[in-house]
């Protein structure tokens, strides 16, 4: 379905998803490798994250680090692999989406009770 919305959006342009691991920067810039192959990169969205329900009590470091890895540094590795790409096609936009998550939808979200 996304993919029938892309081409609805964007007729004549590639839409590609990008479903490798975003915290290893080596995967992302090899998958944005192959992408290079079909054609110029003109637009990034980055759309990838992972939260974490619970107290700040019963959360542990490596629960705090999968969050911090995937929501920061997945974010920072796409634009890094991106970037330069677009700057040698004449431009481009990165467009950073959020997630609900930090909306009190998730009020004991990391929080101390």
């Amino acid at each position: 379905m996304r993919q029938k919305l892309a081409n609805k959006l964007l007729p004549r342009a590639a839409t590609r998803r990008l479903s490798r691991d975003v915290t290893s920067q080596e995967e992302v810039t090899s998958r944005f490798d192959e992408f290079a192959s079909s054609g110029p990169l003109h637009i990034l969205v980055n759309n990838a994250g992972v939260s974490y329900i619970g107290s700040l009590e019963n959360t542990t470091e490596a629960d705090f680090e999968r969050i911090f890895q995937v929501n920061v540094k997945g974010f920072y590795n796409c634009m890094y692999a991106s970037a330069a790409r677009m700057r040698a096609n004449g431009g481009g936009v990165i467009l950073n989406m959020d997630s609900i998550g930090d909306l009190p939808v998730f009020p004991t979200a990391l929080l101390i009770r």
